[in-house]
C-alpha cells in the first residue's frame, strides 16, 4: 500500500515510507489557494479526494500530478475527516460543525446525513474494510456445511 499525507499550510500531497516515514515524494496541491484538511483514497479506482476549507468544496486530488479539481457547490460545511468505504463503494466525511457523518455525492458533492456521532470535537475519520482472510473463512464453513448435509 501507500501510505499519503496533506499538508495544508504548505500546499502539499507527500507520499512517506512506511517503514521510515520518511517523504518519497511530494507534489504541489492548490499552489496557495487551497487550504485541504483531509484526504480519502478510493483504490479501485486510484482516487484521492479531499476537502478544501477556503472554498468549502469537495476535490479530486491528482496524487501523481497534485491536479486538483473541486467539485459541487461551496457547502458550508466544517470537513474535519474523511474516508472512503470500499465496501459500499461510498465516500464518507465528518462534520465539525455538528458531529454528522455525511455521505458524499463524488460527482455533485451534494451530501446526506447518514448518523451523528454526537461530538463535534472529532477530527478524524477511517474505515478498516473487513479482512479477506475472515470472509474466506465463512465460505470455508458454509461449504462444510453444505457437503455434511447432502452426506447425511
Amino acid at each position: 500500500g501507500t501510505l499519503y499525507a496533506v499538508s495544508a499550510s504548505a500546499y502539499r500531497l507527500y507520499r512517506l515510507d512506511q517503514l521510515t516515514w520518511s517523504t518519497l515524494s511530494s507534489v504541489s496541491v492548490g499552489a496557495g489557494t487551497n487550504f485541504f484538511v483531509s484526504v480519502a483514497f478510493d483504490s479501485a479506482n486510484s482516487v484521492m479526494y479531499s476537502f478544501d476549507i477556503i472554498s468549502r468544496r469537495f476535490a479530486r486530488i491528482n496524487p501523481t500530478t497534485g491536479q486538483v479539481t473541486e467539485f459541487g457547490p461551496s457547502t458550508g460545511l466544517n470537513i474535519n475527516g474523511m474516508t472512503y468505504d470500499s465496501a459500499t463503494d461510498r465516500l464518507l466525511a465528518l462534520n465539525a460543525n455538528n458531529g454528522a457523518l455525511l455521505s458524499v455525492d463524488r460527482v455533485t458533492g451534494a451530501t446526506t446525513t447518514i448518523g451523528n456521532t454526537g461530538a463535534s470535537t472529532i477530527r478524524g475519520l477511517a474505515f478498516v474494510a473487513p479482512s479477506p482472510s475472515g470472509l474466506a473463512l465463512c465460505g470455508i464453513s458454509v461449504v462444510a456445511g453444505v457437503r455434511r448435509r447432502r452426506a447425511s
